[in-house]
């Protein structure tokens, strides 16, 4: 976007302060923005918005947050659906759905599964995930030879 949608305004790079409230804590930090000379409107894009979601969500997992708002919150800034994070977890979807909603305590185990899908995807890794699908579907060890070195 090259200009003001409100005023056809100039557009000058910026930081914009946002804040969220989160089981009971506030996280906040700066934003890349762009705002209009001409009104002052501010926009944010997608991708930087998803960003300071996923750092906020590290944050929850790093201090143990193992609250229902939390997990869904981290779950959210994953852009997960959560019946696929329950097929990843090997949950019913209803076990999800009743941690988020308070229902139930939410499992340690899975709350560092999904703290550590937090981490990768903000590190560009696929670690976790890539495990977590290969539980989904094992495949055969027999006869695997690796040379010495590789990773």
């Amino acid at each position: 976007m090259k200009q003001c949608v409100k005023c056809n305004g100039a557009l000058s790079a910026t930081e914009v302060r946002e804040e969220v409230r989160v089981a009971g804590a506030t996280f906040a930090g700066l934003v890349r923005a762009r705002r209009c000379d001409g009104c002052g409107e501010v926009y944010i894009a997608a991708e930087d918005a998803m960003r300071f979601d996923l750092r906020v969500a590290r944050e929850l997992g790093i201090r143990g947050a193992a609250t229902g708002e939390a997990f869904k919150f981290m779950r959210k800034a994953l852009a997960m659906r959560a019946a696929d994070l329950a097929g990843l977890l090997g949950v019913a979807a209803e076990t999800v759905s009743r941690w988020e909603r308070g229902e139930r305590s939410v499992d340690r185990a899975a709350l560092t599964v999904v703290g550590a899908l937090v981490v990768d995807k903000l590190e560009g890794r696929a670690t976790t995930m890539k495990l977590l699908k290969a539980q989904q579907a094992p495949q055969a060890v027999e006869g695997l030879q690796l040379a010495v070195g590789q990773k």
